[in-house]
């Protein structure tokens, strides 16, 4: 498990705007619905969560608008359902880090719809909290760079300006996973915070008396007055035709009726708006149960599947860690082999070469020999001319000559006196002498 908290992003936004879309990008949820058309595709709060690599859950949670599409879905249950939401959230300790509000593009002016969705999420996030707020801006396939761009600026500085001097930032959505990550990461350098809501909540206030409910109250009041208004003149109009064919009076009397209707059930609305509170609560709490249940059971598997790729990770590394040992082993066996083998050729040479200096040293001692028997018979053939004569043995030019002294009487030479006799002694100064020159 991570040491990081869990991420909790609230989605938020008319009708029709791409919060789904959005929603089912990042987290790759297949169980979000998404509309084609204007009508709504969620009218439950709905979290779907996807998990980084280290553990951490991070939440979008999909919200139905204030505009609801729906038969019998009123304003004031989708704001039953959000402030529950928002409620067991701060219960339970866990802050939003963040809110992104949808807006389209492609919207060439904001009626009063859209603007009662913007009254009403200012209302539920308070002023303090409008720097974690993205105003992220969709639709952008369906309309010219240029032309988007003009939209965007205009918004900037007229309908959204207070929430961006506040200190909100307007990025955009262009229906692809760059965009959206861009706005995630943005959210994520914020931290967490809790909305105004929640602390009204908290301090036991009712839902009516919260900032988004008065907001709401009001205009319930004023929706009221403007079918009371219709009914004055219905009954204005009545009164002038009540001449007239039954036919018509009939036609009228089924309006006034419907008017009637109308006024009672937004008039009940706003007594359901406290007493329709614990019947919420219950459902919130139930499906906030499953949610937490179903984000375990997604934790879990992510962890499992995590768990799964590292321990294939290191099956590899250890396949490829034996590979590369045995293919280590391999080369020295290989190396050893070349060693040895070298080794056998060095000792091979070496062989060689001792017979090769045997065989030469050999040839220099017969050489020797022939050159010694060589001088023994010059120095022989002296003396037998004359037996008294002194006898030089010199070398010039690498040549051993043997000539009498008397040729040249001024060099002391080495001289082999007629008295050496004995055959080893001469050989011996001769081989000292051949070694001298050497």
């Amino acid at each position: 498990m991570s040491g990081r908290q869990d991420v909790t992003i609230a989605v938020m936004g008319p009708t029709g705007t791409g919060k789904s879309t959005f929603v089912k990008l990042v987290t790759g949820d297949d169980k979000i619905g998404i509309g084609k058309s204007l009508n709504s595709e969620t009218n439950e709060i709905r979290p779907a969560s996807f998990f980084e690599d280290d553990g951490r859950a991070i939440t979008l949670v999909d919200t139905p608008g204030f505009d609801d599409s729906r038969d019998g879905v009123r304003d004031i249950d989708i704001l039953q359902r959000i402030g529950e939401f928002l409620r067991l959230e701060y219960q339970d300790g866990r802050k939003l880090s963040g809110l992104v509000y949808l807006q389209r593009i492609t919207d060439t002016r904001v009626g009063g719809i859209s603007r009662r969705n913007l009254k009403m999420f200012r209302k539920l996030c308070g002023t303090e909290t409008l720097k974690n707020v993205v105003i992220m801006t969709t639709m952008w396939n369906q309309i010219s760079e240029e032309v988007g761009a003009e939209r965007e600026a205009e918004m900037a500085s007229s309908i959204y300006r207070e929430l961006l001097d506040a200190g909100a930032r307007m990025m955009r959505f262009t229906n692809d996973v760059a965009s959206a990550a861009d706005i995630i990461d943005h959210i994520l350098l914020h931290d967490p915070v809790t909305l105004q809501i929640q602390e009204e909540l908290a301090a036991g206030k009712q839902l009516s008396e919260t900032a988004a409910g008065t907001e709401l109250n009001a205009e319930i009041n004023k929706i009221i007055a403007n079918y009371e208004r219709d009914m004055q003149t219905l009954r204005k109009e009545m009164q002038v035709s009540r001449e007239r064919d039954a036919q018509a009076r009939r036609e009228m009397e089924e309006e006034r009726r419907e008017l009637e209707a109308e006024i009672l059930k937004w008039k009940t609305a706003v007594d359901r708006l406290n007493d329709g509170l614990a019947a919420v609560r219950a459902a919130a709490e139930h499906d906030r149960r499953n949610a937490e249940e179903e984000k375990q059971w997604q934790r879990r598997e992510f962890m499992a599947r995590l768990a799964e790729e590292r321990q294939r990770q290191d099956a590899i590394l250890q396949a490829h860690a034996a590979e590369a040992r045995q293919s280590e082993e391999r080369l020295r066996a290989d190396l050893q082999v070349q060693i040895d083998s070298a080794l056998g050729r060095a000792l091979e040479l070496q062989a060689e070469v001792n017979r090769y200096q045997k065989r030469g040293a050999e040839e220099r001692h017969e050489a020797e020999d022939r050159e010694l028997s060589q001088l023994e018979a010059k120095i022989q053939q002296l003396r037998l001319k004359d037996p008294q004569a002194r006898i030089l043995v010199v070398q010039l030019d690498g040549d051993t000559a043997i000539i009498p002294s008397e040729i040249n009487p001024t060099c002391k030479p080495e001289a082999v006196n007629t008295d050496i006799k004995k055959r080893h002694r001469f050989r011996t100064y001769l081989k000292e002498k051949l070694a001298g020159r050497k």
